[in-house]
């Protein structure tokens, strides 16, 4: 029996560490082939023997044709990315106070059915979305992919709040009414800075949703300077001599704010999810 666990033990352990190395191998491979001078890209080398920092120079200088609008298009992935944050946040904080603290016909519908718009993918409903903004007239603009992003993003929003709203105490508001407090009172005073680890994890992943979003800029968006860099990348690969090199370093350095977010937030994200995964 002691032999069987310790068996089984070892075959977890290495099949997690297979998995780890699936996982980190592109990455590796893409900061790699990043730092690989333009006539060694195709050296099956897993280690960089003469490190170049060419292709970052190229890029960070915009000095190819498919990068000459880089520091455009990353403001842009910024941009979008913050706004949805913001929507989100808004209209989650709004929705999830309401249902977890006004009583109104319906509620109970509501709530369920707001995860329940996650049956249809989003992009199920891109043809839908194309057509509405082609009618308001909406194409090739930022507006149009932020009211998107915010679509999708905001039902997991509110049932997070909802959910991180049920821990704290109603009778903290009871007695605000007591004292003679307004539902604004609140709700701008108690409310808000109570549930500010949920909406720490709320605006991370907004943001990470937003930045690693394709599809919808993808067919919102088709002026060059006004695309978002994921999309941009794409152009890269319409040749069968890719710059393969210029194309890696463009990742490695639109994968670095997503980090760094990460890491700054992660004590608010992890706190908030916690909070929210409790119930009273």
């Amino acid at each position: 029996m002691m032999l069987r666990r310790a068996l089984f033990a070892v075959l977890i352990h290495v099949a997690c560490l297979l998995l780890l190395i699936w996982i980190i191998f592109p990455i590796y491979w893409m900061i790699v082939v990043s730092f690989k001078p333009s006539e060694e890209i195709f050296n099956p080398d897993y280690i960089v023997t003469n490190p170049s920092l060419e292709s970052y120079v190229t890029v960070l200088t915009q000095g190819y044709f498919r990068v000459m609008y880089f520091w455009r298009q990353l403001l842009n992935s910024i941009y979008i990315a913050a706004m949805t944050v913001v929507f989100t946040i808004l209209v989650s904080i709004f929705a999830g106070y309401a249902l977890s603290r006004l009583r109104f016909r319906g509620k109970t519908a509501i709530s369920t059915l707001t995860l329940g718009t996650y049956i249809f993918p989003y992009a199920f409903l891109s043809i839908p979305y194309f057509i509405l903004m082609t009618m308001l007239n909406m194409l090739n603009t930022h507006t149009s992919v932020i009211i998107a992003q915010t679509i999708f993003v905001s039902p997991y929003a509110i049932w997070l709040i909802w959910e991180y709203s049920r821990n704290i105490p109603p009778e903290i508001d009871e007695s605000a009414l007591i004292d003679g407090a307004g539902r604004a009172t609140i709700f701008f005073r108690m409310f808000i800075p109570l549930s500010l680890p949920a909406l720490a994890a709320i605006g991370a992943y907004a943001f990470l949703f937003s930045w690693n979003q394709y599809l919808y800029p993808f067919m919102l968006l088709s002026n060059e300077p006004d695309l978002t860099l994921p999309v941009a990348m794409g152009f890269f690969l319409v040749t069968d001599e890719a710059p393969w090199n210029l194309f890696m370093a463009t990742a490695t350095i639109y994968s670095l704010p997503p980090i760094l977010f990460y890491y700054l937030f992660k004590r608010y994200l992890i706190a908030g999810l916690a909070a929210a995964a409790v119930k009273r």
